[in-house]
């Protein structure tokens, strides 16, 4: 009896993961047959691209790597790793594995919020409000390949395995996510800090191992492109993060007035949904790895807020998660700590 309400549980979860994933898949599709420049030319598609290439090469193919940086873009390795591996090494079938990593990922994102709203009795469907997203929204406009959708995906793989007490699976995954956005670790660190004061000391080395992979890839990177990952002096490294809100006043002049206030709006909007929504609503991890994760708002640099998808990709997990916590949490009658 139980083995089949596991299996009604996963029905719906499942199917609309699969048909995000399809319908993504689709909308690559008609931008390729259409000729959009977007897949050559936008955001920071041609890096992925170059790395999934060769992602055991120098950075010498990425475009400008003095300005857009080397290790800094290999420091995010495992979304063009997946799609070399899909290629299996074939430098004609980049693209299309790198559309399929992009794909499954969002439809697994989808499949896994609509799970974990299913175990609060919500509607599952309701997931389907990622797709209304800044991030998405201007995706649609513009489809390329970026990592944010396989980061979003390994966060709330995460939570599902402390879910369902999978500790172990949950600080593997953790390690995944780290080598495919390290900011990653905003979302763990409710997690985190109540196994630092509350777990096993297992636990605790466990966390300390899932940063290992990372480290090690770090190091790695040191060793071959003589910089590290977080300390590239590449602009575009250096410009992604300023002093709190400077990076507004000296975005001015990057972009038009209305991108620039329209990143604005994107970036206030995305920490009033985390903020408030931790303040109003209770569910852990969700809606404390909403707000840690929307930490780095302020922070952001002049490289990110002129320009509005940017800045929405950035802030993916922050919408998701902001976004979840409303349609999922329970209203709080008194302020929480960070903490189950």
């Amino acid at each position: 009896m139980t083995a089949v309400a596991g299996r009604s549980s996963l029905r719906r979860p499942l199917l609309l993961g699969a048909l995000v994933a399809l319908g993504t898949g689709a909308v690559f599709a008609i931008a390729v047959t259409t000729h959009q420049h977007s897949l050559d030319l936008a955001s920071d598609s041609p890096h992925f691209e170059a790395i999934a290439r060769h992602p055991w090469g120098d950075g010498s193919d990425i475009i400008a790597p003095s300005i857009n940086g080397t290790a800094y873009r290999y420091g995010r390795i495992l979304y063009p790793l997946l799609a070399w591996a899909i290629a299996g090494g074939q430098s004609q079938l980049i693209r299309l594995s790198l559309s399929i990593v992009f794909s499954v990922s969002l439809g697994v994102a989808v499949g896994l919020a609509a799970w974990l709203l299913a175990q609060r009795g919500r509607n599952p469907h309701a997931a389907l409000a990622i797709l209304a997203t800044p991030f998405v929204l201007l995706w649609l406009r513009d489809p390329v390949f970026v990592a944010d959708p396989t980061a979003m995906a390994l966060v709330l793989a995460v939570y599902v395995a402390f879910t369902c007490r999978r500790d172990g699976i949950g600080r593997g995954l953790a390690a995944l996510a780290f080598l495919t956005r390290e900011t990653t670790v905003l979302a763990f660190l409710p997690v985190i800090w109540r196994d630092l004061r509350h777990g096993t000391n297992r636990g605790r080395l466990g966390w300390v191992a899932a940063a290992v992979p990372y480290l090690g890839w770090a190091v790695t990177l040191r060793i071959r492109m003589d910089s590290w990952p977080f300390t590239d002096p590449a602009p575009s490294r250096r410009e992604a993060l300023a002093l709190p809100m400077t990076g507004i006043m000296d975005g001015v002049g990057r972009a038009s007035d209305g991108q620039l206030a329209l990143g604005v709006a994107i970036g206030v909007g995305s920490l009033a949904l985390a903020w408030v929504g931790w303040r109003a609503r209770s569910w852990f991890p969700v809606a404390a790895g909403a707000a840690l994760s929307a930490c780095v708002i302020p922070f952001l640099g002049p490289n990110v807020w002129p320009f509005p998808f940017e800045l929405s990709r950035v802030l993916f997990v922050v919408q998701v998660l902001g976004v979840l916590t409303w349609i999922g949490g329970d209203a709080r009658v008194a302020r929480e700590p960070l903490r189950e």
